[in-house]
């Protein structure tokens, strides 16, 4: 994020009808410093009070784009708020999606690999698993698939989720919210917490 020019307010005149030189002095450095950390972690964008979550990489499109909670904050040729974790919609999985198989059986000896991707479904054949070939946080089945960790059984979620039984992969599910400040760290975006705020990108290609 840039930095907002707002930032640069005038600490020094603000403290100098309250205070000596000293104490001028002295609060006009803290306050244009607060204002500098301010102005890096956020936006002058309307609605956007809190930073990103730690570690969050922005998308690869739009990610110096203007800030947004939904499309009513973007305009011209920058009308649609491209949502966290949403499917970007040019630039990512080109082409159509493969499909391999339907079930292990189709796979001589290996395993069927099914998914979701922003093409579409997609699956794939791939030598069945081994003690040491799964993702982090992962662990061979005896079908030959890797198996997500599940938070019952120690993996931690990250921020804003909670373990859920009920939900699929890890078990994490993501948290419900109606203000930013239920969140563990970034903003409110549809009733849920997400790790940062929208992009405003133009229509896709």
């Amino acid at each position: 994020m840039s930095c907002s020019p707002a930032v640069s307010f005038p600490g020094w005149h603000i403290m100098g009808r309250v205070g000596g030189s000293m104490v001028r002095s002295r609060w006009a450095w803290v306050m244009v410093a607060c204002g500098f950390a301010w102005g890096c972690g956020q936006s002058d964008d309307p609605g956007v009070s809190v930073g990103e979550c730690p570690g969050y990489e922005p998308p690869s499109i739009g990610s110096d784009a203007p800030l947004c909670r939904s499309d009513t904050d973007c305009s011209g040729s920058q009308q649609t708020c491209l949502m966290p974790r949403a499917c970007q919609p040019v630039g990512v999985d080109a082409g159509a999606p493969t499909f391999e198989c339907a079930k292990d059986e189709e796979c001589a000896g290996g395993v069927c690999i099914a998914g979701n991707s922003c093409s579409g479904q997609y699956s794939y054949c791939q030598p069945a698993c081994t003690a040491d070939s799964c993702p982090v946080d992962s662990t061979c089945g005896t079908d030959g698939h890797c198996k997500p960790n599940r938070c019952e059984d120690g993996y931690a979620c990250p921020e804003n989720t909670r373990c859920d039984a009920s939900t699929g992969g890890h078990g994490c599910k993501r948290m419900a919210c109606t203000e930013d400040a239920q969140c563990d760290c970034g903003p409110c975006l549809d009733g849920l917490c997400e790790g940062a705020f929208g992009r405003c990108i133009g229509p896709a290609a």
